[in-house]
């Protein structure tokens, strides 16, 4: 009894930490979102109705691909802990039956690489079209010269 109550508690405990890990991680990925939306809203406040004007300016100034990054690391992190989140219901779920052989196996180091991984690729997905090659493709493409 007292090793079925153990493998338990070890389980819980591994998927509690990931699962907690990963709605911390929602939780900073609509942060990001949300300063995002805040800077958007004050700087359209500001300019009224001269925004037409500057488009051009504004769409390729430094500062409108900082805000880029922002939005797109944070709505990744949202959708990939999301999904991440999901899958280890699914799998703590499926496996309830299964004391000590599978959910025992899921510990610490692979909520911390899962965690990894969904920061890696979040922000590859919002710095990859800042590259030099990608905008001189994106510009042939684009009406805004």
């Amino acid at each position: 009894y007292s090793r079925t109550s153990f493998s338990l508690k070890k389980c819980s405990t591994s998927l509690l930490l990931l699962n907690k890990l990963l709605i911390m991680l929602i939780s900073v990925g609509d942060l990001l979102v949300g300063g995002y939306l805040l800077i958007i809203s004050f700087l359209d406040s500001r300019r009224g109705q001269d925004h037409c004007l500057s488009q051009r300016t504004w769409l390729t100034a430094s500062s409108c691909s900082l805000l880029g990054i922002f939005s797109t690391i944070g709505s990744q992190f949202s959708l990939f802990s999301m999904t991440a989140l999901s899958s280890v219901r699914l799998f703590g779920i499926k496996n309830s039956m299964s004391i000590g052989s599978r959910l025992t196996k899921f510990g610490g180091f692979k909520s911390i690489c899962v965690i990894l991984m969904i920061v890696a690729l979040s922000t590859a997905i919002a710095v990859v079209p800042l590259h030099p090659s990608f905008r001189r493709l994106l510009r042939k493409w684009t009406v805004i010269r």
